[in-house]
């Protein structure tokens, strides 16, 4: 076999199948593929920022809808990329033998070890808290390390050149979108919605909306710090990826693959600049705060109040949406990109 032959035609996409059941592999892949990078950055979340929110009914969901959804992508997954590695049909997945089959490769065995781990975690996250806060941290960057390690395992990172380097990098990469993702979650589905501080807020009365607001601004500032440091491993981690497995300037745009690889540098480049708005929610909300202390009660006080302006909580709310909307459309692509 012409190795650069092949490695032209996968990158080009010209790979004979299935085109019905690479499309549900597809958007199985893709749910897989958010199903496990909120489960593992929500669950970092809660123990390592926000210890609070394990109690909180909106946060609980979240995790429990991203467990529910990585275990039965994982479950699908396993016939369907049996029949798709042997250029099979849809009918075929529910083919016995081809299940079989895909056991015995070391991807079926990666799932069924993420199928257990994610057994395991269900029965200890209840109790996680009783571990004591340092205990309960390192056991959940440890579990959700080892859990995208079950990604990293199937995919192209142990394949090829370089396989140590890439195969770090890989966990690094899915460990940063996991902790800004499951972060994004987390704030968009339920910090942002316990806060009170502006009219349309949730809040049952008005100290109970302070308090939260208070607890909400504490958190949001201790994440746009972790979510920056994730960002940066996001970049060096895929720059290193995208350069082993296009290879050349010309595949970046003569090719299927390397053309989607744009696509998802551009979309991640909108992320940034949504990710570059909630930033400056942060300094202007600190900066409005101070400014309102400083002020002696009276009709002054008002005009520097941050639940005014573009330090309510609502305009965080709707930049932090724009980067969720704008990663699900990168997980999209990511999961386009094993096709």
């Amino acid at each position: 076999v012409d190795d650069q032959a092949l490695i032209d035609d996968v990158l080009g996409g010209e790979r004979d199948g299935d085109t019905t059941l690479g499309a549900v592999y597809g958007v199985v892949r893709f749910a897989a593929f958010a199903g496990i990078t909120v489960l593992a950055g929500s669950a970092v979340f809660l123990t390592w920022l926000w210890p609070a929110g394990r109690d909180d009914r909106r946060a609980r969901r979240v995790v429990a809808a991203a467990w529910w959804t990585t275990v039965a992508a994982t479950v699908l997954c396993i016939p369907l990329q049996g029949a798709y590695a042997a250029g099979g049909t849809l009918a075929d997945a529910f083919d016995p033998s081809v299940i079989g089959d895909e056991l015995g490769t070391r991807t079926g065995r990666a799932w069924v070890a993420r199928l257990i781990l994610l057994a395991g975690g269900a029965v200890v996250w209840p109790g996680l808290a009783r571990l004591g806060g340092a205990t309960a941290r390192a056991v959940t960057a440890i579990g959700g390390i080892v859990l995208l390690v079950t990604v990293s395992v199937t995919g192209h990172a142990v394949s090829g050149d370089l396989v140590p380097l890439a195969f770090a990098t890989d966990v690094t990469h899915l460990s940063g979108v996991s902790v800004w993702l499951g972060g994004l979650a987390m704030l968009l589905f339920a910090l942002l919605w316990t806060a009170g501080g502006d009219d349309g807020d949730i809040a049952d009365a008005a100290g109970t909306a302070g308090d939260a607001a208070g607890e909400a601004e504490s958190v949001v500032n201790l994440f746009s710090q972790v979510a920056f440091g994730a960002v940066v491993a996001i970049v060096v981690s895929g720059t290193i990826q995208g350069w082993r497995q296009v290879g050349s300037y010309d595949a970046l745009l003569d090719t299927s693959y390397g053309r989607l690889l744009v696509t998802k540098v551009l979309l991640f480049a909108g992320m940034l600049v949504a990710a570059a708005v909630s930033r400056s929610w942060v300094r202007q909300r600190a900066a409005a705060t101070t400014a309102s202390l400083a002020l002696s009660p009276g009709p002054g006080s008002a005009a520097a109040s941050p639940d005014a302006g573009r330090t309510r909580f609502s305009v965080l709310r709707r930049s932090v949406a724009t980067e969720v909307v704008l990663a699900v459309a990168v997980l999209a692509v990511a999961a386009l990109l094993v096709n």
